[in-house]
């Protein structure tokens, strides 16, 4: 499926999903190559719990949508209520660090706040064969898919740049997309007060957790580069992905028409 769905530019007020404030298209990215990612393909999102009648509809029937990747832990996993029944696929696959999501305690940096790049480096390292899994999954016929956590920021941001990167997309690319989530802060927040697992510990999370910031996952992928050459090789030597699996993934997502 090739159709627009969303782009890059599309603001919130352009949403598709009216009960999902943080689920977007992958599409309209840029490559290095001056190439785009294609849009209906992969997807991001926030949990999908309150998900209404008219985005079920959507995800059916406009999107297609035929898997959903669930990021999260036992810890604060929900069932999609709203999609039992659709014929869409749901695959739990934990993207997890040392400490459960809903552990108060995080690394932190001198000035207070918490350390969001070593916290996505950990999960890097702790949950290295379930970004192998994610990817395999994909080009074996899961897409359309949508991954998420709760929030879509820092799983499912980790998620999103492994994946954009190891198919080419700028770095510049990737850091604007995870900053997208900013637009739609207040309602992520206000979606966790009321979510079984971490209504009684929002307002305690360490300084930090909460905020979108460029360097969150900047500095995680310049560390990647600094000690694994790139995420591309970081996946084929220690999460165990096939040059030809990360081909074929950069076909499935990667518009190869001339560069513009």
């Amino acid at each position: 499926m090739s159709a627009h769905i969303a782009t890059v530019n599309d603001g919130p007020s352009d949403r598709l999903l009216r009960g999902v404030p943080n689920f977007r298209d992958l599409g309209g990215l840029r490559t290095v190559g001056g190439q785009t990612i294609r849009s209906g393909v992969l997807f991001r999102s926030s949990g999908l719990e309150e998900l209404t009648a008219s985005d079920v509809t959507c995800l059916v029937d406009k999107i297609g949508l035929r898997t959903v990747i669930d990021l999260r832990s036992h810890h604060d996993h929900e069932i999609a209520e709203p999609l039992l029944g659709t014929g869409i696929e749901v695959v739990n696959i934990p993207i997890e660090r040392d400490g459960a999501p809903t552990d108060l305690t995080r690394p932190m940096r001198p000035d207070g706040r918490a350390d969001m790049s070593l916290v996505y480096t950990m999960l890097l390292h702790k949950s290295a064969d379930r970004f192998a899994e994610i990817i395999k999954l994909l080009v074996n016929g899961a897409t359309p898919a949508v991954f998420h956590c709760v929030s879509g920021k820092d799983r499912t941001g980790v998620v999103a740049a492994l994946v954009l990167e190891s198919v080419g997309v700028t770095r510049e690319g990737v850091v604007a997309d995870f900053m997208r989530t900013n637009t739609v802060l207040g309602e992520l927040v206000a979606q966790l007060h009321r979510r079984p697992a971490y209504a009684g510990i929002v307002d305690q999370l360490p300084p930090g957790v909460l905020d979108v910031e460029p360097w969150y996952i900047a500095d995680f992928l310049a560390g990647i580069d600094a000690d694994h050459g790139g995420v591309r090789q970081w996946l084929m030597n220690r999460a165990g992905v096939t040059m030809a699996t990360l081909d074929a993934l950069t076909t499935l997502l990667v518009d190869t028409g001339r560069p513009t």
